[in-house]
């Protein structure tokens, strides 16, 4: 088992360092609008790590790189499927601990 992420991931967690980075240089020099879009794209790179979290703990693997990059001709996740495809991921992990648990009653 490798230790190293796959390039792929390797360069999509990178990007997170990147955007942080231009995140505190937009609010340094007062660019709000710069400064927004960032926020946006970060969110954006935390929901698609929750998704494919998810697919992992649910043991779906499915492609996760298809996640973090876009390749001529592979499949696209613009921005409005992630944002549709995080809270059902979230509900599903939130089913599967509700039915794990033992209920617990009060004395």
């Amino acid at each position: 088992m490798s230790t190293q992420p796959k390039p792929g991931m390797a360069a999509f967690i990178a990007s997170f360092a990147a955007a942080r980075h231009l995140l505190d240089w937009a609010h340094q020099s007062g660019r709000l609008i710069e400064g927004k879009v960032l926020y946006v794209s970060l969110i954006d790179g935390l929901l698609r790590t929750a998704i494919t979290l998810d697919k992992q703990l649910t043991g779906d693997p499915d492609d996760l790189d298809r996640y973090v990059q876009q390749v001529p001709g592979g499949a696209r996740f613009t921005e409005k499927a992630i944002y549709d495809e995080a809270p059902a991921a979230w509900s599903h992990r939130r089913e599967a601990e509700g039915r794990g648990r033992r209920a617990v009653r009060a004395p």
